[in-house]
């Protein structure tokens, strides 16, 4: 992603959008029965031009929508966006901003305006949606609310903690092979059990952080070793 050279339509690092309430296309994709797939046709109108900013993405799903917005950029990794230099540790930082807002209730998104700058081709990006577009669909087929004991207060802290760590670990794995995708994994399910109200997607995200966790951490370790 690079500088857009347009004005800050989502604000300059503030809480400028912050008059947006329940009609945010975020907010109401989380009621839709299919929300995955609203969230990203929310994602895929963003903008109006050739390329598409953060803030494009922050205005089209609405600055109230912590799980939309978190889920985004979790998909974005594990999608072959994924390839572009810098993503991770942006996408990272991103994740961790959004989360410790959800997990402090704060009623609005607020994002750096470095952040909300960065911008990747329309093009780019719609290949990116189209490669998410059939695992979606199946994750909206298979999900629903259950288990919502662990998507509510207060055990939703720990998801939304989990994925504040997840984030800010992604800038320092940024090298180590499939290390973000892994952590992007994790948070991309705990973002859908959050969205959909599914306890048990929480439940998969902690066997996937723990799991994968205890691999990324031995092999790091190894390497340590071996120089």
């Amino acid at each position: 992603m690079n500088e857009a050279g347009h004005e800050d339509r989502a604000g300059e690092g503030s809480d400028a959008g912050a008059g947006a309430g329940a009609e945010d296309c975020g907010t109401l994709a989380m009621d839709d029965d299919n929300p995955l797939q609203s969230i990203v046709t929310c994602v895929r109108a963003a903008g109006d031009g050739d390329v598409v900013s953060i803030a494009d993405i922050v205005t089209a799903l609405g600055r109230a929508s912590f799980a939309p917005l978190l889920l985004v950029p979790g998909l974005i990794i594990i999608s072959p966006l994924s390839g572009i230099p810098g993503l991770s540790s942006i996408g990272g930082f991103i994740i961790a901003l959004i989360s410790v807002q959800m997990a402090l209730q704060r009623n609005h998104v607020w994002l750096p305006r470095w952040i909300l700058k960065r911008e990747v081709g329309r093009d780019r990006l719609n290949r990116a949606l189209d490669f998410m577009e059939r695992p979606v669909r199946f994750a909206d087929r298979i999900t629903r609310p259950r288990l919502e004991l662990l998507v509510q207060p207060p055990l939703a802290l720990i998801p939304q903690f989990l994925c504040v760590a997840c984030g800010a670990a992604m800038p320092f794995f940024e090298l180590v092979p499939f290390s973000s995708s892994l952590l992007a994994t994790a948070v991309t399910l705990f973002a859908t059990a959050l969205v959909t109200r599914d306890g048990l997607l929480a439940l998969f995200g902690y066997i996937v952080l723990g799991g994968g966790g205890s691999a990324l951490f031995l092999f790091v370790g190894n390497a340590v070793e071996a120089m």
